[in-house]
């Protein structure tokens, strides 16, 4: 018996309303919403008129058809829903049916096969967006407040800094190189005195010890000789110029997240035959969401619905009673825990969205996957 075939499409169709009601009571509703909708059926052509070209032409779409993947039978009416799902079946049904258009074909039935053909590969062609506009718009904002306003008051406050504060500065960082030197000078001394004096060292350990203390020294040497000429101007002039360059890196670090968000926008745009054969990771990653989001909320739900404070009676022998009443603590970490779980986690994936950018470019634009 020759089994109806038909073409998945994801937009339109030419299924007349009582053959699309009368296929889908056939069908798993949830399968067909995720594999086609309006699907045309591949009806018997009229043969009796067909010469050679009519019938190479229609050889040459059945194998554009029979190119693309199974993606659904109905095993009770032997019939077969097929769609592209790979990069090289779109390509290489494409070259059919552009084959079979160069043949001229007069039929009717032979034409409006390669319509319904070519909407099908365009349809597989077209990009979705399967990105998270929620992440976007959550970067945006982290992108401003956490390093962009930050860098901009950074750089205004530059200016801000008085030669008394830069004088201080530099004699904290003589106090210090100071102190180090002293310490690493009086831990070489110990050093030296070999493995009776320091019963918990090897004789190499302190070989490497003293190696590395006598390098600290010189680094610590050659710093106080510096801040020690260095003028009180100078001094405020560096100070300055660090704030700057502090402030202007965090400030380039948040257009930089930016730049990442409208990247993450385009690359996001994938092809609907690979958004059809990503349904059941999509799946996956749905449903261990929501797993993960509902744990989450239990848990924090919990210790908001927890009282306020515990007061405990302390009853003595003379028969007065005291009352003392303690805070507690877990209906504000429940409310910690609901405000700042999803925040840490928008702040966590926008550390991260130079990296996603670059697996949805692989994904999406290059290797299909």
């Amino acid at each position: 018996m020759k089994k109806a075939l038909k073409v998945l499409k994801s937009i339109g169709g030419k299924m007349g309303k009582n053959d699309e009601k009368d296929s889908k009571e056939k069908i798993d509703t949830l399968k067909v919403d995720d594999y086609f909708k309006d699907a045309p059926t591949d009806e018997e052509p009229e043969k009796e008129d067909w010469n050679e070209t009519d019938q190479k032409a229609a050889d040459l779409l059945d194998q554009a058809f029979r190119v693309w993947t199974v993606v659904e039978t109905d095993e009770e009416n032997e019939i077969e829903y097929r769609k592209p799902t790979k990069k090289k079946q779109i390509e290489e049904s494409q070259k059919l049916i552009d084959e079979a258009r160069e043949l001229n074909s007069t039929d009717v039935w032979v034409k409006n096969r390669i319509v319904e053909l070519q909407e099908v590969v365009d349809s597989g062609k077209q990009r979705v967006f399967d990105g998270n506009y929620k992440l976007m718009i959550a970067s945006v904002i982290l992108s401003f407040f956490m390093f962009i306003l930050p860098g901009l008051k950074s750089c205004s406050k530059a200016g801000e800094i008085t030669l008394q504060q830069a004088i201080n500065y530099r004699q904290n960082r003589i106090t210090s190189y100071n102190t180090s030197l002293e310490r690493a000078t009086e831990r070489i001394t110990q050093l030296e005195k070999g493995e009776e004096a320091n019963p918990a060292l090897t004789k190499t350990q302190i070989k490497d010890e003293l190696k590395s203390k006598k390098k600290s020294i010189k680094n610590y040497t050659k710093e106080l000789k510096k801040y020690n000429k260095m003028s009180d101007k100078k001094m405020l002039s560096i100070r300055k110029a660090s704030a700057r360059k502090h402030g202007w890196g965090t400030f380039w670090r948040g257009i930089f997240y930016l730049i990442c968000v409208v990247l993450y926008y385009f690359v996001c745009f994938t092809p609907q035959f690979v958004f059809d054969k990503r349904k059941t990771e999509q799946k996956i990653l749905a449903v261990g969401g929501n797993i993960v989001k509902s744990i989450w909320n239990g848990i924090s739900n919990f210790m908001i619905n927890q009282p306020g404070s515990f007061t405990t009676r302390y009853k003595y022998s003379d028969g007065h009673t005291e009352d003392e009443t303690a805070i507690n603590p877990f209906p504000i970490i429940g409310i910690a825990l609901k405000i700042g779980g999803p925040i840490l986690w928008y702040i966590f994936n926008m550390l991260f969205l130079p990296v996603i950018v670059i697996v949805k470019y692989v994904r999406n634009h290059k290797l299909y996957i």
